[in-house]
């Protein structure tokens, strides 16, 4: 699985299932709308090359 959680601080975090551990962002009090934290963290992902599960 892939993906990045984001929340507003590391207090706020939800525990999450599976052996993968998941990078995480915080807005720190920049509203979600606005955040550029999630959408920097997708763009770094290093994704398989392969379609499919992996």
């Amino acid at each position: 699985m892939y993906g990045v959680p984001e929340s507003e601080a590391p207090e706020h975090d939800l525990p999450m299932p599976g052996a993968r551990v998941l990078r995480r962002v915080h807005r720190h009090g920049t509203p979600a709308v606005s955040s550029r934290a999630l959408l920097a963290a997708v763009a770094d992902l290093e994704l398989p090359g392969k379609r499919g599960l992996h």
